[in-house]
């Protein structure tokens, strides 16, 4: 493979991932309208000098392996510290939550995003009343009636988070920090594998029940009916990647918090799904991979490091010092 179409790949990687997080830019299948994006101002290209979330795990003072804490989304121009790269390069692996970059991933994803347990429509999963919510903002935007079809067939994960492009749509451009690092192991032969499926992952979709649903999608109705959604959500995002860049895992940990109580109010979903209880499953196939390896390098989600129960913490509870490089 020629280098170009190595970079068009983490290029074409990063967009799936940032669906798989965000997925917005499924919006064009959905809204009716365009969404106005929002712009960030940051410039990463100066910040080698920043410590980032770069940290070395060691054990009885034996370096076992790096742990470098990503975004999955772009977050503006960046280089990548020296420091870092010269890691990865010693490294016998560069490890990741899944490997998004697998084209057969890829498709397992998509198809677990758009598909529901059972063939049921959403109509069938959502109680009455918030069904009925969501046909109204429908109306609002005027999404005719073969879009709504369409979205009909979808999970309720996927059609609140495409909605939401509204309020969390951006544009910071480049790549991001996790595709960098992939196009960087992938340039140097430097092997590259995932730890979780896309079950590890998406698996939850499926055990939801109704009243859960009900109260995960009437949470993001009522965040999009805050008029003041954009500028929340750049505030927040701005404030995380921020933290990555300065290696501050306390903030991001603590607007992670704020953001989903006081914002849009799901850090239930969070903490019983998509963060805090795939911290445990995490850290135990990290130390499955120590174990294995000699020297790996782990592109971690910066969401998951930190908090009483983030991989941070569940390391070195489990006799590994975690040193901030």
């Amino acid at each position: 493979m020629t280098n170009a179409g190595k970079i068009s790949r983490s290029s074409f990687a990063s967009r799936f991932i940032k669906i798989i997080i965000l997925l917005t830019a499924f919006c064009t299948s959905v809204c009716a309208q365009e969404v106005t994006s929002i712009g960030f101002e940051s410039d990463l290209s100066s910040a080698q000098a920043k410590p980032w979330l770069f940290y070395e795990i060691r054990q009885s003072g034996k370096l076992r392996g790096y742990l470098f804490g990503v975004s999955h989304v772009p977050i503006g121009k960046i280089l990548i510290p020296k420091k870092i790269q010269s890691s990865l390069a010693n490294s016998t692996a560069l490890v990741l939550e899944s490997n998004y970059f697998d084209v057969n991933i890829q498709l397992q994803g998509s198809m677990a995003l758009k598909s529901n347990p059972g063939g049921k429509s959403l109509q069938e999963i959502l109680s009455p009343s918030v069904f009925a919510r969501l046909n109204a903002l429908y109306d609002s935007k005027q999404i005719p009636e073969s879009k709504r079809a369409v979205a009909n067939l979808w999970s309720p994960y996927l059609v609140a988070t495409v909605m939401d492009s509204e309020c969390t749509k951006f544009q910071a451009g480049g790549l991001s920090p996790e595709s960098v690092i992939f196009r960087y192991a992938e340039v140097n032969g430097i092997r590259v594998f995932g730890m979780e499926s896309v079950e590890d992952q998406l698996g939850w979709l499926s055990k939801l029940s109704t009243s859960q649903w009900d109260n995960y999608l009437s949470a993001y109705l009522d965040w999009l009916n805050n008029i003041d959604c954009r500028n929340i959500s750049k505030r927040s995002i701005q404030k995380a990647w921020d933290g990555i860049v300065n290696g501050d895992v306390d903030s991001i940990y603590e607007e992670y918090v704020r953001f989903y109580t006081h914002d849009l109010k799901i850090l239930w979903l969070q903490e019983e799904y998509l963060v805090t209880a795939r911290n445990v499953t995490l850290k135990d196939k990290l130390v499955q991979v120590l174990n294995a390896e000699s020297t790996p390098f782990f592109s971690i989600g910066a969401l998951h490091l930190g908090g009483p129960k983030g991989i941070l913490n569940l390391l070195r509870s489990n006799g590994y010092e975690v040193v901030q490089r």
